[in-house]
């Protein structure tokens, strides 16, 4: 019986060692596969997001091209109803203006009435912006009902002055 008990320890350890050492090498392999696919799954949903993002500022890019063709948006004699117009016409722009080719506000609307007016960041940043790449957008704000905001304009070619004007927009 003295001799069972000597083997004992020895015989379960050289039979679960190797069981244990086995177990030990696939759970760190399961973690680093299951760590790969979680990485590839975030890379992925951060692939698709920036592809959707791209995909809305092109659409924002699409829409003000529209807006700024509205005829009557230039014109020496336009009045903010038609800023109101393109307000109707397009629910993602909660604030519209029309600055002139001297940066000087001609109109601008608002679809909530108690938001300020564009705080603008400095003209000649996005005016410069707007001159080279023919749009602009802003960093993203918050307005003071923490609903997040962007500020993005494209040029408008006033057929009455020879210099540009621009369509700024909060979207």
């Amino acid at each position: 019986m003295r001799l069972f008990h000597k083997f004992l320890i020895p015989f379960l350890f050289l039979a679960l060692a190797p069981l244990i050492f086995i177990g030990l090498i696939v759970v760190r392999d399961m973690e680093k596969t299951l760590h790969q696919a979680a990485l590839s799954f975030q890379e992925q949903a951060a692939r698709q997001a920036a592809a959707e993002v791209e995909n809305y500022f092109d659409n924002i890019q699409s829409l003000l091209n529209i807006a700024r063709q509205t005829p009557q948006l230039t014109q020496a004699g336009a009045r903010p109803e038609v800023l109101n117009t393109v307000l109707s016409y397009h629910p993602a722009i909660m604030q519209a203006a029309v600055f002139g080719a001297d940066r000087q506000l001609r109109h601008s609307v608002t679809r909530m009435r108690k938001q300020p007016l564009f705080a603008l960041p400095d003209l000649s940043d996005w005016t410069q912006k707007i001159q080279t790449h023919g749009f602009y957008i802003g960093p993203l704000d918050n307005t003071s009902d923490a609903v997040p905001s962007v500020l993005a304009g494209v040029p408008i070619e006033d057929p009455y002055a020879a210099p540009p004007g621009y369509f700024l927009s909060k979207i």
